[in-house]
């Protein structure tokens, strides 16, 4: 909309782009057509997991 500022985004969009240092899902503003499978729950859903102590499975193969 004109006269409001862009929101401001963070590259930090996933639990997995979270956790590894200079991962992102994101690429030159749009998202990449290849994203960590975590990513398509439903954030409600990773919230409630990561709660109780989930690990995303592309985080548990990382050393």
């Amino acid at each position: 909309m004109r006269g409001r500022p862009e929101a401001e985004r963070h590259h930090l969009s996933c639990p997995v782009c979270g956790a590894l240092p200079g991962t992102s899902c994101l690429q030159e503003g749009a998202e990449r057509e290849k994203i960590h499978p975590s990513r398509r729950m439903p954030i409600a859903e990773r919230n409630w997991r990561s709660a109780t102590g989930w690990i995303p499975p592309e985080l548990q193969s990382s050393p």
